[in-house]
């Protein structure tokens, strides 16, 4: 280009310089920001276009062509292009088509071009009709290409091209099929109309054309390159006019794609005869025998399908001799066969059925009625069979043919008008778990025609028709019924019927109010919530103050809270300026749902927050036309956001839970996203808009929105040092994205912000820690990508420097000259190899003081995670990555020696040799070392320290060749190979959980690297190691135990077979499934005990690849032989395989049937045996085969149980029964039923129970009842009068009995099997419990059924006698009290008696096993409504209060609890049942209760009981003394701590009895010890760990009514109770001085500040765990201000009322000498700190919680003895640079005096 043209492409982009460059190598995520600059482009250099000269002109279209080639995989961008070339069009465009003809031909007259290239002239071909003429005229050229193209590419077997060959015969094909569609007549008359006649032209299209039959007919194509050329093919003959030809020589191809065998010739389209019967019967039988290998013949017929011309579709085709068929209806016979065959071909096959119906569809009356009619019967057995098909997207796409085949039925209705309620009949038939039969349904709903029962305008009626049940639907115990109702049916309902909503609201309101309403507040409440958002969601019109939303956004309900503040950020209008009473309800609930264990709630709560700032960012700007006039809606605004923004970066603090941290850093995420505009965004929806940057600066022009200030920016990286990895990577993205770190400012200053992180993160890289390390390396990875990737500043750390100091010094210069990231990477790879020569000296003091795994780490992540790295300086990158290798891999092989105990140790060393060998290191290294029992803090280090170094060492090998080879700068071939021999010695020498999963992440992204590489050396690693572990395997060569589970070599198939799968192949997955099924079945030699047999690593192996989700697609064909092979492994004579085999088959059983669904107590099997049978044809006759070799032996002796008949039963047992099978069906199910049935009788339990359910898998449903009664007849009445029963054989007819009911619905054969069953009660008093239990069940499962019936009295009795006097010595004792008391219970509430006599007799009666089984099912069944619900509970309560004396220890913990429950349901308790509480608590020993805990657990609430009646009623006298109340909260406040949760639950259960009454009491006594300790246990429990334990002391928190409290609603959240308890005990307990000192109390450590400060520097490698001092959820920091501002009050409340006597006691107890000198030492510590240091000993949790509460406490102090000395201590630590900013911010906000006035 000259100098000229140089030019005038410098004036275009004159403003944009870099955008030509830019274009050509753009990546997916670059196109929406160079829209906007090509957009800038067109506007400002494109005016005055008129004044060019054509010279000028031609320049800048050449560019632009070459653009629009570079751009044309980008629709967008390539339009963007098209628009800049629009002006010249006029004039040039002759030209500017020259340009693009050069352009065209250059791609095709260069050899070996690559397939991106070869891609974007297909796009090109596809879009542009200039180029489509291009081709037409230089098609001659373009077919000798494509041949010469296509030729070399098909010569090497299909499995061994590369990536790229594989990329560029995709692109070859599709240009095949474009121009089959663009040149239509060209290629029509060189196939079909040259005869004998050659010319190039002709035989390039040929060539081509052969080609394409030859993928077809080839195994191992990628599935969309067959695809094509399926689709390509049947565009051909489309080219064909004499529609006769097109159909007879498809039929040869489609016969000779099938036949493997065939030569691949292009003889087939001079074919003038039809395809011969055996012919026409090979094709048949080879289509029904297909599978996914072979899919030409599949993409064949799919492509003539799709796009076969419509003449040729329903021409006639003379299928075989004298029998003329339409093409169109034996394509439909073709895909019926494929539909019905292997598994593998399902997904494609239905969707070539859709596509066939689709054109169905277009040409209705093409098909004749007669053959449609059968069509639809036929494609209706293929839906029933299929909706809930294994296969992914099969249940999708057979809803679709339904809706296709009911349009097509709309044709032949008037033949068949009764199919769609056949159709109707048999999905109400199906059981409701099928989730199949809902989509059908709702597709047939169009065809039906129902009944109108409401009219549009019809409130009242839809009120008296449908309220009740949509009231009943919003609220159900169930979440998920409750969503739906609220996501699917209440909007349509109210936009249909407007009026609903308020009969709706209305109904709740009232239910609310009403106290004897049935449901409970909290749902109602939430159903008022969900009604009231669905308003303001369809009309905006809601009263956001009504009470009810305050309520809910209080509420402990989760669910509730969540509804309700998306209830206040929804809105109608999508740019709605926020309302001050949206302003006031979100700040006020905002800081109490931040910290939460819910990640849902947390995700609901950033998504509502989002759609609020859009909607205000997008009100605002509106607003910003006109900012005076609407300054009071702009300032609500812009002071929400600056107030969300500071309170998220507060509670961010060292301290803070992770559940606050997460939730602040995802709202902080979603303020910026929303509101700041962001030039390089990658969003394609959602984007902010530029316009958003004016908003920005206004509100900062007014002081507020500072984002990005070094306050925030040093709370971020604080965050960086938290242990876990989302606070880190979260805080870590906030900082590269939106931060900026002012580089001069940092540079000039000595001690610069950069060289200070940079020390930081090497100091804790240095860290024998973990996280410790992890957080020095994210650190340092932040570094080097602002500093040094984005700045190019060079670092160094100074040679008096040492890594291994806590102070390391690091100097920065700025050079230009050098690669700033390579010196960095080399500064920290030299420090890490300098720490392997220290561990070589002294490998105990290396773990301590040397660890690599930090900077190994930090190495890895600035290498791999760093921006467009790899863009600027890969060559310079590769060197270093293969030293980085080589480092690891030293690194591996030295920690693995050490664990091994001797250098080389082939074997893989056992937990207890790593021991030995740590052991031994140890004392040989330490003179006065001793072994203990316990781990000593050396041998930890150690042990941590070759576990994180392996670990880290993996994962960086794996992420280097990741980065390397997608960046095209692969490392060596043979350093690639020593990366995977590495990871083989891991994977098969470790034993450690952690490290094995570590590496297999790493070897997965390793595998995945080499399957993106062009070079064949580097793409056959994965594969030679598929062979080498499959051929060992083969060979037995691995003869070591590698340990239980086969530990790694899983790993290493699974990582290549998930990668494999990730290219869209499956060639190693076939052939590794081959080999393992072959390693399994090999014979088996001798089972050594110490070593593993290959027979048990193949089971293994297989067990993990069925078991990866990823493989399921791929594997489902070999699902039929996994399960032959398992089933005969189980009759293996080793152990370990049949072990094996167990684990396989669970595998397999899960992965045909799905996971074990269940309602209630009963499975929901949702397979039939003829779906079974036909998703896995292979199965049945093996099955029937192994039950016919198992009913052969003694059926009676166990010894004779084949080994295949127990997984044989258990799949048969996971079967449904069916709904009017076939005959073939009925044969097959009646033959598994004869060879199952004489297992009934087996003498093994398990075994008659599998045979039971396997036996009515095989009745059909309309069977049921009849085959109930003939089992009755044949074999259990006739026992009756039998000389010898048949126990076993009687107990498995009872259970087949029990099974048959589950599916019998007609209340008339219930009622008739209830009369039938209930005479033969005899069966009670055959003196085995196991049949008498089974029959009780029998009976109760028809009581449930049947609400008519009733129990007879003798049979009451009769159970009621044989339970109550049942023998230790029967069998089956424990099984039949178990259904007799339940049955006894429900027959009882049935008839509306009393308890009391039942529950007697089954409490007194020397039976233990009745008494146990009545004290267990008593608390579900009081739960149940009766008739006389209270008065049996009341009755029970008196029973159990009277037995408790006489209860033996077995089972009084249980009585006890039941007392409790039944307590806290009533709310009261008779005085004479509180006596005989009395009378036992007093005449037992109280010692006891201290040796056992567990029944103390259950003593505590009802002492809690005991007390609150002892101290409400009678005299003072009267009352419990207060030593025993004492003793009773001191034990409530132990269990409030105890790490059993069973003790925290009792503990709350005492306080929700009593802790009410007691702080009630409390204020009535001038003096009460014990009151300490139940604020203790209080504050404790309401932020307990468990979230069930928290709300539970909510519920207590809640139910505290007092004056002075804010709202008094029913239901609190934890957040909120933490608080409002300490403002209640504020309320009303001020006046105490006790209540002072606690909270004071509450403030201070029980370490000083001074010791703790002197701990935290010297302890660094004293432990390697720290430990907490408090549960997970509590935050000493956050709960220090809560405290401190209720403390603050109460002292200004009795100062300001005189009452100091109050404050007397604190101040008597006060050292103000020591907390002066505290003070001052705290003073000098911070003056240590070098100003600008982000972080320091201040950073470390505990030490900032401790510092914090220390000055709150100060602060307490100088208000209360007024002292000069800490007024001005607190004065001068605020003042102190190296305070944390935050912290001084957070205490300003929270008024703290001195701070406020400082």
């Amino acid at each position: 280009m000259c100098e000229v043209d140089n030019k005038l492409l410098e004036y275009v982009f004159s403003k944009d310089q870099t955008i030509l460059e830019e274009l050509k190598t753009h990546r997916s995520g670059d196109v929406h920001r160079l829209l906007r600059r090509l957009d800038a482009v067109r506007k400002d250099s494109l005016k005055n276009v008129g004044t060019w000269t054509i010279p000028q002109v031609h320049t800048l279209l050449n560019a632009l062509v070459k653009c629009y080639l570079d751009t044309a995989d980008s629709i967008k961008l390539s339009r963007a292009v098209e628009k800049l070339w629009q002006p010249f069009l006029e004039g040039h465009q002759e030209y500017l088509d020259h340009c693009l003809e050069d352009c065209v031909l250059l791609v095709i007259n260069t050899s070996g071009v690559d397939s991106l290239q070869i891609a974007k002239v297909s796009v090109l071909l596809e879009q542009n009709k200039v180029v489509q003429e291009i081709f037409r005229e230089n098609l001659t050229k373009v077919t000798s290409w494509l041949s010469s193209e296509l030729s070399p590419l098909l010569k090497p077997p299909p499995d061994s091209l590369t990536p790229s060959q594989s990329q560029c015969l995709h692109a070859l094909v599709k240009i095949c099929l474009q121009l089959f569609q663009v040149c239509t007549e060209e290629f029509g008359v060189q196939i079909w109309e040259m005869g004998d006649q050659q010319s190039q032209m002709n035989q390039c299209v040929l060539a081509v054309v052969k080609s394409l039959v030859y993928i077809l007919q080839t195994q191992g194509y990628h599935t969309d390159c067959v695809l094509l050329s399926g689709t390509a093919t049947a565009l051909m003959f489309n080219s064909c006019m004499i529609t006769e030809n097109a159909v007879k020589s498809f039929s040869m191809l489609l016969y000779q794609v099938l036949n493997a065998d065939s030569a691949c010739t292009v003889e087939f389209l001079k074919q003038e005869n039809c395809l011969d019967a055996d012919q026409q019967q090979c094709v048949y039988d080879i289509l029904s025998s297909l599978t996914h290998a072979k899919l030409g013949p599949v993409s064949l017929i799919r492509g003539m399908v799709a796009c076969g011309r419509t003449d040729i579709l329903f021409a006639d085709s003379q299928a075989c001799a004298g029998d003329t068929k339409m093409l169109f209806k034996q394509l439909y016979q073709y895909i019926s066969i494929l539909c019905k065959g292997d598994i593998t071909l399902h997904y494609q096959a239905f969707q070539i059925l859709l596509l066939w119906y689709a054109k169905l569809t277009k040409s209705p009356s093409s098909v004749e009625s007669s053959s449609l009619t059968s069509i639809l019967e036929s494609t209706l057995d293929l839906v029933v069979l299929n909706w809930d098909s294994p296969v992914e997207d099969v249940p999708e796409a057979v809803v679709d043919i339904f809706a296709c085949m009911m349009t097509a039925w709309l044709k032949v209705k008037d033949d068949m008008p009764d199919f769609p309620s056949k159709i109707l009949d048999n999905l109400l038939r199906t059981q409701w778990y099928v989730k199949g039969r809902y989509r059908i349904l709702a597709v047939l709903l169009n065809y039906l025609d129902p009944v109108k029962i409401l009219n549009t305008d019809g409130t009242e009626q839809w009120k008296a028709s449908w309220l009740a049940t949509l009231t009943e639907g919003l609220v159900s115990d169930n979440s998920l019924v409750r969503y739906n109702t609220s996501l699917h049916w209440i909007p349509v309902t109210f936009k249909l019927l407007p009026d609903t909503s308020d009969a709706v609201q209305d109904h709740l309101s009232s239910a609310m109010k009403d106290p004897k309403y049935p449901v409970d507040r909290v749902r109602l409440l939430h159903a008022w919530i969900i009604v009231a958002k669905t308003v303001r969601t369809q009309t905006g019109n809601t009263n956001l103050e009504h009470i009810n939303i305050q309520e809910a956004l209080c509420c402990a309900d989760e669910d509730v809270r969540s509804d309700a503040i998306s209830l206040v950020c929804t809105t109608l209008k999508k740019a709605e300026c926020i309302s001050k009473v949206e302003v006031s309800l979100l700040m006020e609930c905002i800081p109490y749902n931040i910290k939460l264990d819910s990640a849902p709630f947390r995700q609901h709560l950033g998504s509502d927050i989002r759609k609020l700032l859009v909607r205000l960012r997008d009100s605002c700007t509106t607003l910003l036309k006109s900012p005076t006039q609407n300054k009071e809606k702009l300032d609500c605004a812009l002071d929400f956001v600056d107030w969300l923004h500071q309170l998220c970066i507060q509670f961010l603090l060292p301290g803070a839970s992770y559940q606050r941290r997460k939730g602040s850093l995802d709202l902080l995420h979603v303020i910026y996203e929303s509101l700041i505009y962001s030039e390089g965004s990658k969003q394609r929806k959602g984007f902010v808009p530029e316009s958003a940057m004016n908003l920005v600066k206004f509100a900062q022009s007014s002081e507020r929105w500072d984002f990005f200030n070094k306050m925030n920016t040093q709370a971020l990286i604080l965050c960086l040092l938290d242990g876990a990895e989302e606070i880190q990577m979260s805080s870590y993205m906030l900082l590269t994205r939106y931060y900026t770190m002012t580089i001069d400012e940092n540079v000039k200053t000595p001690q610069s912000l950069c060289c200070h992180l940079l020390g930081e993160s090497l100091r804790l890289c240095n860290s024998p820690k973990g996280h410790e390390g992890q957080s020095g390396a994210i650190l340092c990875k932040l570094v080097f990508q602002k500093y040094v990737a984005d700045s190019k500043m060079k670092f160094s750390i100074d040679k008096n420097s040492k890594c291994n100091s806590t102070d390391v010094h690091v100097s920065v210069t700025q050079d230009a000259s050098v690669n700033s990231a390579v010196v960095f990477i080399e500064m920290l790879l030299s420090e890490a190899k300098r720490f392997m020569l220290e561990a070589e000296k002294d490998l105990v003091k290396a773990s301590k003081q040397y660890p690599m795994h930090g900077l190994i780490s930090a190495i890895t992540q600035c290498l791999t995670g760093t921006d467009d790295l790899w863009l600027t300086s890969a060559d310079d990158l590769v060197g270093v990555c293969e030293q980085l290798v080589e480092f690891c891999q030293q690194i591996i092989e030295k920690m693995l020696n050490i664990m091994a105990g001797v250098a080389g140790q082939e074997a893989c060393p056992s937990f207890a040799e790593i021991g030995m060998a740590l052991e031994n290191l140890l004392s040989e290294n330490q003179t006065d070392y001793e072994e203990t029992t316990s781990l000593s803090p050396e041998y930890q280090y150690m042990l941590s320290w070759c576990w994180n170094n392996i670990k880290e060492s993996c994962t960086s090998l794996g992420e280097v060749t990741r980065v390397t080879i997608s960046s095209k700068q692969p490392m060596s071939v043979s350093t690639i190979h020593s990366i995977s021999t590495t990871f083989h010695t891991v994977l098969t020498k470790c034993r450690h959980k952690g490290v094995i999963e570590g590496c297999r992440s790493a070897y997965v992204k390793f595998c995945s690297a080499l399957f993106l590489s062009n070079q064949q050396e580097v793409l056959s690693i994965p594969d030679n190691a598929l062979t080498e572990v499959l051929s060992c395997l083969k060979k037995k060569r691995i003869s070591s135990s590698v340990t239980r589970r086969s530990a790694g070599l899983p790993i290493i198939i699974q990582a290549v077979l998930v990668s494999e799968k990730k290219m869209k192949k499956s060639f190693l997955l076939c052939e590794a499934v081959k080999s393992l099924f072959e390693i399994c079945e090999m014979p088996l030699d001798k089972d050594h005990g110490l070593t593993d047999l290959p027979q048990v690593h193949g089971l293994n192996i297989l067990n993990s690849l069925f078991s990866d989700a990823s493989l399921t697609a791929s594997l489902i064909g070999h699902t039929s032989h996994a399960v032959i092979l398992v089933i005969q492994q189980f009759g293996s004579p080793s152990w370990a395989v049949r072990n094996a085999a167990t684990r396989f088959f669970s595998t397999l059983v899960t992965r045909i049937f799905g996971q074990k669904k269940s309602h209630g107590d009963k499975f929901c099997n949702s397979v039939t045996f003829k779906e079974f049978s036909s998703y896995y044809p292979d199965l049945p006759a093996f099955m029937l085969k192994i039950l016919d070799e198992a009913s052969k032996g003694d059926i009676m002796d166990i010894s004779q149980i084949h080994a295949g008949l127990f997984p044989v039963l258990t799949i048969l047992s996971c079967l449904k029964p069916m709904e009017a099978p076939d005959q073939d069906i009925i044969s097959q199910l009646q033959q598994f039923s004869s060879l199952m049935q004489p297992f009934t009788g087996s003498p093994v339990y398990q075994l008659r129970h599998l045979v039971a359910s396997a036996l009515v898998a095989m009745i059909p449903v309309q069977e049921m009842t009849s085959s109930v009664i003939s089992c009755l007849n044949n074999h259990v009445t006739p026992m009756q009068s039998s000389s010898s029963i048949c126990n076993n054989s009687l107990h498995g007819h009872l259970l087949y009995i029990l099974g048959l009911l589950d599916f019998i619905e007609r209340y008339e054969d219930q009622e008739g099997l209830w009369n039938a069953l209930t005479r033969e009660y005899w069966l009670i008093s055959v003196n085995n419990g196991m049949i008498s239990s089974v029959y009780v069940k029998i009976l109760h499962q028809l009581l449930l059924a049947c609400p008519s019936v009733t129990c007879d009295e003798i049979l009451e009795f009769v159970i009621v006698e044989h339970c109550t006097r049942g023998s230790k010595q029967m069998i089956g004792n424990s099984v039949y009290c178990e259904a007799a008391v339940e049955f006894l219970f429900e027959s009882y509430n049935r008839n509306g008696l009393c308890m009391y006599g039942l529950v007697d007799k089954l409490l007194t009666f020397n039976n233990m096993e009745a008494r146990k089984s009545c004290l267990e099912k008593l608390p579900k069944f009081l739960q149940k409504p009766g008739k006389n619900h209270t008065y049996n509970k009341m009755a029970v309560m008196a029973i159990l209060c009277n037995s408790v004396k006489k209860e033996s220890e077995l089972f009084v913990c249980t009585v006890l609890n039941l007392i409790t429950d039944l307590y806290q349901d009533i709310g009261t308790i008779h005085k004479d049942d509180l006596q005989n509480l009395l009378d036992w608590f007093s005449g037992v020993d109280k010692k006891e209760f201290k040796h056992r805990e567990s029944m103390l657990v259950s003593v505590v609430p009802v002492q809690a009981i005991l007390i609150k009646h002892s101290t409400d009623t009678g005299s003072e006298n009267d009352r419990l003394g207060v030593p025993d109340l004492g003793v009773f909260c001191e034990a409530v406040n132990k269990f409030s701590s105890a790490v059993n949760e069973t003790q925290r639950l009792s503990a709350v259960r005492a306080l929700q009895i009593v802790g009410k009454h007691l702080l009630n009491l409390a204020s009535t006594l001038t003096c009460s010890d014990w009151l300490i300790s139940l604020f203790e246990a209080i504050l404790t429990l309401v932020q307990d760990e468990d979230t069930d334990i928290r709300f539970e002391t909510c519920k207590f928190v809640s139910s505290l009514n007092w004056e002075e409290k804010p709202s008094k609603f029913s239901s609190y959240h934890s957040n909120i109770c933490f608080e409002l308890f300490l403002q209640y005990l504020c309320d009303n307990f001020w006046q105490s001085d006790q209540y002072i000192q606690f909270l004071y109390s509450q403030l201070t450590s029980v370490v000083s500040l001074q010791t703790l400060l002197v701990e935290r520097e010297s302890s660094r490698y004293q432990q390697l765990f720290d430990q907490e001092d408090n549960s997970f959820f509590a935050e000493k920091l956050y709960n220090a201000f809560d405290i401190y501002k209720y403390l603050k009050i109460s002292v200004k409340r009795c100062l300001n009322e005189n009452k100091t006597d109050m404050l007397s006691k604190l101040r008597n107890d006060l050292s103000i000498d020591k907390m002066v000198k505290e003070l001052e030492y705290l003073i000098s510590v911070l003056q240590s700190i070098h100003k600008g240091t982000v972080i320091s000993i201040c950073s470390d949790n505990l030490v900032l919680s401790t510092i914090c509460t220390f000055l709150l406490s100060c602060d307490i102090v100088a208000m209360t003895t007024s002292n000069q000395t800490i007024q001005e201590g607190l004065e001068n630590v605020v003042q102190i640079a190296a305070f944390p900013p935050v912290l001084r911010q957070k205490f300003k906000d929270c008024d703290v005096n001195v701070f406020h006035a400082s």
